[in-house]
């Protein structure tokens, strides 16, 4: 049976990260104490039966900050229009608090697609696959 967790930071705390493919620290795209509510939206880790992982998440262009009320431009759409996260040459790191541990789950870059929603908002969709995976396809 696969599992899929939708991550909230209130149901369980969690933080991203962008590596290069020699594990390089490039940045954080979500930390776990992140203020700005909307800025990496629909985070999901998936664990399928086969042991294969999953990553997916939306990056919405604009975004209401919480602190002025004001439509803000997302700085993380300017990290992929700047190439700190890209297809195929970026790692996402996800790390979860479970049961007062840290676990990480490694996912690569496979695909970021420009979507739009039925309020015509604009994002980005981040598709990611296991890392221990896509090495053995190789």
């Amino acid at each position: 049976m696969s599992v899929r967790v939708v991550l909230t930071q209130k149901s369980r705390p969690y933080k991203i990260e962008i590596f290069g493919l020699q594990d390089n620290f490039i940045g954080t795209l979500q930390s776990y104490n992140d203020s700005f509510i909307g800025q990496v939206i629909e985070p999901v880790v998936e664990i399928k039966d086969d042991g294969s992982q999953s990553f997916t998440c939306s990056i919405p262009k604009f975004y209401i900050n919480p602190e002025t009320n004001l439509k803000m431009e997302n700085p993380r759409w300017g990290d992929i229009k700047n190439g700190i996260l890209a297809e195929n040459t970026r790692v996402l790191k996800v790390f979860l608090e479970e049961d007062g541990e840290i676990k990480v789950y490694p996912f690569i870059v496979d695909k970021i697609t420009d979507k739009r929603d039925s309020h015509f908002s604009v994002y980005k969709e981040i598709e990611a696959n296991g890392l221990a995976f896509a090495e053995l396809g190789k």
